[in-house]
């Protein structure tokens, strides 16, 4: 009874009982009830075949369960889909498949969900990452047949982990996919709702958004293509007048409202993003200068306090229907999913990718290399200045 009698446990002796230590429990011996005698090993075996799936510790996280998954050398899954297949003389995936899957847990569901315990994560977490979720390779978002490819990675993972007893629900079943989606269509908005959103007039804009605050801060998402927890962050000292742009190096966090150094991307090697401002940005700014200090965040609620993305997403919806804009399922995050697509109409794609703060500005760049890439963007500020016309 000293070595393991099946992969996930194995067996001691502790005042006259036998315990079974499960792997992903190591620290936790737990007991059989069964005394040690030479005829009962066998009950102990069974005790512990038949209680492997409860008592499992809630903590366990993501990452402790899913690191090895679409590994054929150490993912339960992935073999059990070999010895199925093998028995109908078939193969059970395409040369391809394992390391795609492998590629989407490692760039997309471990960088968001790997420290959460399995048992936190939910529906709605799952829905709203992936409505937010961008390319890790040219920071442009994603197309719905690639997110619902994560989505049924993550479905999988959940598949196993609720085969395993380790959860009792796949969460992650229950997220409609994007391409089947039949209520309403998370989509970009046309030109048309922009220009109702960001009217010229200020007055009227000012009616909209109900502060210059706001209308900087919405306004900041649109024409940089930012994503709210970066526009939250940002302070005057960022704004590069002579470049007119910014070098953004910080963002809000959700759950603990802080400010934190380095991007969303900040673990896939993305750490700064160059953006570009247009002059309607530099004007309103420029007006909210007098009244904040260069070291402080810019936009904050009534209150004083930061501004979450739930909050902003409350304002933007208000300030939609005061613009007679249907948002119908969108966000203020669609903000961004419309900018970089109207951008890659008028520039080139390696530029957008650039300003999406991806692929030359990896975690060997720095401030200094935002700059360079600020000084050559100027051609660029005739389009960004189209766009918010």
């Amino acid at each position: 009874m000293n070595k393991p009698f099946h992969k996930d446990f194995r067996f001691k002796k502790q005042r006259g009982y036998w315990y079974v230590i499960y792997k992903i429990d190591p620290g936790r011996p737990k007991s059989t009830g069964i005394r040690v005698t030479e005829d009962n090993e066998l009950d102990a075996i069974n005790w512990a075949y038949a209680n492997m799936h409860f008592g499992v510790e809630s903590d366990i996280t993501l990452r402790h369960f899913a690191e090895n998954f679409f590994n054929l050398e150490k993912c339960t899954w992935t073999k059990r889909q070999f010895i199925k297949a093998s028995r109908n003389n078939r193969q059970p995936f395409s040369s391809a498949y394992l390391p795609q899957q492998l590629g989407r847990l490692k760039n997309y569901i471990l960088p968001r969900f790997g420290s959460v315990p399995l048992y936190m994560i939910t529906i709605k977490a799952i829905d709203e990452w992936l409505m937010e979720l961008d390319s890790a390779r040219s920071g442009l978002p994603l197309s719905t047949s690639s997110l619902d490819k994560i989505l049924n990675a993550l479905r999988i993972i959940f598949s196993e982990a609720k085969y395993q007893g380790y959860v009792k629900e796949n969460p992650a079943k229950e997220v409609h996919p994007f391409d089947t989606w039949t209520g309403p269509k998370r989509k970009p908005f046309a030109l048309e709702e922009i220009r109702l959103l960001f009217p010229d007039d200020l007055p009227e804009a000012l009616r909209i958004w109900q502060s210059h605050t706001w209308y900087a801060y919405f306004l900041m998402e649109w024409t940089c293509g930012l994503r709210p927890q970066e526009a939250s962050a940002f302070m005057l000292k960022d704004w590069n007048k002579q470049l007119h742009g910014a070098i953004i190096s910080r963002r809000l966090e959700n759950s603990s409202l802080k400010i934190l150094e380095g991007l969303k991307t900040t673990n896939r090697g993305m750490t700064v993003k160059p953006v570009v401002f247009s002059d309607r940005l530099e004007w309103i700014l420029k007006l909210l200068e007098e009244k904040h200090r260069q070291d402080d965040l810019l936009f904050r609620s009534i209150n004083g306090k930061v501004i979450s993305a739930d909050s902003s997403n409350k304002h933007f919806k208000y300030s939609a229907t005061r613009a007679g804009v249907e948002l119908e399922g969108r966000t203020q995050y669609c903000l961004r999913h419309t900018y970089y697509p109207e951008l890659l109409k008028r520039i080139s794609e390696e530029d957008v990718e650039r300003m999406a703060g991806h692929r030359s500005l990896r975690r060997e760049y720095d401030h200094r290399k935002g700059i360079d890439f600020l000084k050559k963007a100027q051609p660029l500020r005739e389009v960004i200045n189209e766009l918010s016309a």
